[in-house]
Parts: structure tokens; C-alpha cells; sequence
């Protein structure tokens, strides 16, 4: 799947697409499929690590937090 993930990057115009693994849900859980997202205050204050209770370290960060999705059949 496509991600922009948040980097390390000191430039927060910097935005890469990178290819990840497609999830794989567990017993209780379910996958969707993205049709589309967006960036919004709280994703550009998360990037630069101005959201205490959100590490950097803790990854992978994807931003985009605004979404369109629907369920994946098993």
C-alpha cells in the first residue's frame, strides 16, 4: 500500500511515497480499503512532534487522519 510516513525530515515540505505492507487484521479487527484522506491541523502539528502524547519514535506515523474507507472481504 501507498503511505506518506512521517520522517526525520527538518523540512515538513518534504513528503515521500512509500510502499508498505498491506496490514493483516487479527481475530477482532478489520481491514479497510483508503479511497481517499487528507492532512489537517493536527497532522502537521504531529509531524514536527508538537503533539506530546504522540511519540516520534513511535512508528510507522502515517499521516491523514480525515478518511474515506470501506471494509475489505476476507
Amino acid at each position: 500500500m501507498k503511505v506518506i510516513p512521517s520522517t526525520d525530515s527538518v523540512f515538513p515540505e518534504i513528503l515521500e511515497l512509500e510502499d508498505v505492507p498491506v496490514p493483516q487484521p487479527s481475530e477482532n479487527e478489520l481491514l479497510v480499503r483508503i479511497h481517499a484522506a487528507s492532512v489537517n491541523p493536527i497532522d502537521y502539528k504531529i509531524r514536527p512532534g508538537a503533539v506530546p502524547m504522540i511519540s516520534r519514535e513511535m512508528p510507522p506515523l502515517i499521516l491523514g487522519r480525515d478518511r474515506r474507507n470501506r471494509p475489505v472481504d476476507r
